[in-house]
């Protein structure tokens, strides 16, 4: 639209943040373009971006590879074992030092969003009725939250979440979960001490909520919206928020998010061209 009116400054803005997010847009292809085209200038800079965000900038190796007939959604690490939730099974996977698998646990329905509890002997496991789980039946729409113990798989308390919902991520701090629900977007607050729902929290200017993380203070809880980006909400006061913003990076699909420092975020872009892991 801003090419179409001959407005190439913010043509060229918006083509340079859009090629952050889609570094395989096929600009030239667009007779819409042609006078950004004609131009070596701008045709040299789109293309430099474009190969910027093409690029790798780090190395990564292969820690650990699951069988391909899991579909893993979600991990936990308490001292030296890695727990995984399979979305298919609904099962909970325990991967111990030497790569042995062993199958901890089982949930109703298809096993999403894990987090350790406080004293690492339990993990909290949400469960949601999805159609490509294995025992989930048509027309059912149930959805937990479940603590499982550690030591011998047994799962101790259940929570009745609202119905319909799909936690897409979690945090525990002081006895409360703060949960993400990628089915509305709502924050959920419960009490693992008391096994309830404390409050649930309404995000009006949200799309679907999927990652969330929160700092070293335990005072700020950042969320990843698939669509819109990344908000940030003061612990104290749940209604005080702020969405962050980039004029240089799209922030969308993003799905996991951790903290890492008082200045970065790490995230996982996952439908991008290419998928990455950005450092924010």
């Amino acid at each position: 639209a801003y090419n179409l009116v001959n407005d190439q400054k913010n043509s060229i803005e918006s083509l340079e943040k859009l090629l952050s997010w889609n570094a395989e847009l096929p600009i030239e292809k667009d007779l819409d373009f042609k006078s950004i085209l004609d131009n070596k200038l701008y045709v040299s800079k789109l293309e430099a971006l474009a190969d910027y965000f093409k690029s790798k900038k780090e190395k990564s190796s292969v820690k650990l590879q699951l069988p391909k007939k899991y579909h893993i959604e979600d991990l936990e690490i308490i001292n030296k074992s890695v727990y995984f939730t399979d979305i298919g099974s609904g099962k909970v996977l325990e991967v111990n030092e030497d790569n042995t698998i062993t199958e901890l646990a089982r949930v109703k329905g298809s096993a999403m969003a894990i987090v350790r509890s406080e004293d690492k002997k339990c993990l909290w496991v949400s469960s949601a009725d999805l159609p490509n789980c294995f025992d989930c039946e048509i027309g059912e729409k149930n959805s937990t939250l479940n603590k499982i113990n550690i030591a011998n798989g047994r799962i101790l308390h259940s929570i009745e979440l609202p119905e319909n919902s799909i936690i897409g991520s979690m945090v525990l701090h002081r006895g409360k979960i703060y949960a993400t629900s990628s089915t509305k977007p709502q924050l959920f607050v419960l009490d693992v001490l008391l096994n309830k729902i404390e409050k649930v929290v309404d995000i009006d200017d949200g799309f679907n909520l999927q990652g969330i993380t929160i700092n070293k203070k335990n005072n700020i809880l950042y969320i990843s919206d698939y669509i819109k980006g990344i908000l940030e909400i003061d612990l104290g006061n749940l209604s005080s928020r702020r969405w962050f913003e980039s004029n240089k990076y799209l922030l969308k699909g993003i799905d996991g998010l951790s903290f890492l420092d008082d200045t970065s975020l790490i995230a996982i872009q996952n439908n991008s061209k290419p998928k990455k892991v950005i450092k924010i």
